[in-house]
């Protein structure tokens, strides 16, 4: 999981790609759903992500904001 927060983040188009592709589509979009956001920007992003695939974010931001993943 740590891996996948850090890529999500940090990480640039190809990480992402590289990460799907070992992990296999469904299991990288399960464990991003799951994945603490570092940033509201981040969290906003993969949020929206999430939604085009049906499926929904279950942590909240790290920072400390009060905004959590919102159901799909």
């Amino acid at each position: 999981m740590w891996v996948v927060e850090r890529v999500i983040e940090y990480g640039a188009l190809a990480d992402v790609r590289t990460l799907m592709a070992l992990l296999g589509r469904e299991r990288f979009l399960d464990l991003v759903g799951g994945a603490r956001m570092q940033s509201e920007k981040t969290g906003q992003f993969w949020i929206e992500m999430l939604k085009k695939e049906g499926m929904s974010c279950t942590r909240k931001y790290s920072r400390g904001t009060a905004l959590a993943c919102s159901p799909s």
